[in-house]
């Protein structure tokens, strides 16, 4: 009977030690993870989570595409779960419908009253006139393009982006100048004298956002109503370029070879967050799947991925997020409306227990190794493809705003490499800021 039960203990302890061993596919997941967070921890002071892309995203909004501010926002009002990676499609949840619907529309705010009530209605009557002067002079500065349109057809030249912000800055967009500065003007008084309770209408809103998604960006509105980023260094980035073949310029690098095997976690970077996302690698549209050890299987063989000019952005919600009112209904300064459920704002069980406050971009993604032949030939063909593959934590390609890589080139010797062909930055991770109750 003793030797029974010692037996079933030693097979318990040591089939608890079996499931509890890392795979090399869950150490190249770790690893991919730790070095991105120790490249960034000193910046950030430490103090901020990384949630790794599935998806590396092109960063549109920078590049003269007048209807793509929708990305910077879906991407800057995450409030994400602890992760280790995500996908923003899965993110239901936003911080702009947290912070309106959620908590200012079940707050009871003081009314305005005599002399602040007529400068309210004073300022409302200038916005709706600057409104509506704005939109017919934009109007008219559609006809003005939708004209000059047919003239570039006609003389065999193509209507890009470009050339929108060329006739942008010409006479045309010019007459606008003055309509944009009143409408602007007029929302900063808007603002100043609203009472908080019709900050947030509705219709109010819908102006901004047909105005952002338009041909012509209104500043104020995208301060006020929208998310910022560093857009002077993301330009800054797009100038800076990468030799794909050269490993001395810029490039971040994070190696997977044969030594893997002695990886291990740092403490600061082990957490709670679950790292195990399949197989290594993976061909698009029912490819072949690769597990580590099937990838790299000897001593020579490796796997590398690049960051070409690898650096951290800020970004962060507009005028219209007012932390100090947030802390003042936290402390209920404020009443709830009746009928309003009670609500935490701040902390891990809160309505907002992390946010935004960065991006980790880069202006390339290369790949590059030396592994068997029938691998590479598996992976030059999925490339070829444009199906898109999956290399550790990132799915790469597929279309839909996603990266594409280039041609697979492979050297005298004997390692391939291929790099995102895009001129525009690439998000790779974001950066959150636990907020504290």
């Amino acid at each position: 009977m003793l030797r029974t039960i010692i037996f079933s203990a030693a097979f318990i302890f040591s089939s608890f030690n079996i499931c509890n061993a890392q795979t090399l596919n869950q150490k190249a997941h770790d690893k991919i993870y730790d070095e991105l967070a120790n490249f960034f921890a000193k910046s950030t002071n430490g103090s901020k989570e990384l949630h790794l892309l599935d998806f590396p995203y092109l960063i549109t909004w920078v590049a003269n595409d007048f209807s793509s501010d929708q990305q910077l926002v879906n991407l800057a009002s995450l409030i994400p779960e602890e992760s280790f990676s995500l996908d923003p499609n899965d993110q239901e949840i936003k911080l702009h419908d947290v912070y309106g619907k959620r908590i200012i529309q079940n707050i009871v705010f003081p009314q305005l009253e005599g002399e602040d009530l007529k400068k309210y209605d004073a300022a409302k009557t200038r916005l709706k006139e600057a409104f509506d002067e704005y939109d017919e002079a934009f109007k008219n500065f559609e006809d003005r393009w939708d004209k000059h349109q047919v003239r570039l057809t006609t003389i065999g030249r193509k209507v890009t982006n470009k050339e929108l912000s060329n006739f942008l800055n010409s006479s045309a967009g010019n007459r606008l100048i003055p309509y944009r500065n009143e409408m602007n003007e007029s929302i900063v008084q808007y603002f100043r004298n609203a009472p908080w309770s019709v900050l947030y209408e509705r219709s109010l809103a819908k102006y901004f956002v047909s105005y952002m998604n338009a041909g012509e960006k209104l500043l104020a509105a995208t301060s006020y109503m929208g998310y910022y980023a560093d857009n002077e260094s993301l330009k800054a980035l797009m100038k800076n370029k990468c030799t794909v073949g050269d490993d001395l310029d810029g490039w971040t690098k994070i190696r997977f070879d044969s030594n893997l095997k002695n990886y291990k976690r740092t403490e600061q970077n082990k957490g709670g967050r679950s790292s195990w996302k399949g197989v290594f690698f993976k061909g698009g549209g029912g490819g072949s799947s690769s597990s580590y050890d099937q990838l790299v299987t000897t001593e020579n063989e490796f796997i590398e991925i690049g960051f070409c000019n690898l650096r951290y952005i800020d970004v962060g919600p507009g005028d219209w997020f007012d932390a100090a009112l947030l802390e003042d209904i936290s402390e209920g300064k404020f009443k709830l409306r009746e009928g309003a459920e009670e609500f935490k704002i701040y902390g891990e069980d809160g309505l907002i227990p992390r946010m935004v406050s960065g991006f980790v971009v880069a202006s390339a993604i290369r790949i590059k190794g030396k592994i068997n032949t029938t691998k590479e030939s598996e992976f030059k063909k999925t490339v070829r493809g444009k199906g898109g593959f999956k290399i550790g934590p990132f799915k790469i390609g597929g279309g839909g705003g996603k990266v594409e890589m280039g041609e697979v080139t492979t050297g005298q010797n004997g390692e391939f490499y291929t790099s995102t062909k895009t001129d525009l930055p690439i998000i790779i991770a974001v950066l959150t800021q636990k907020t504290r109750e």
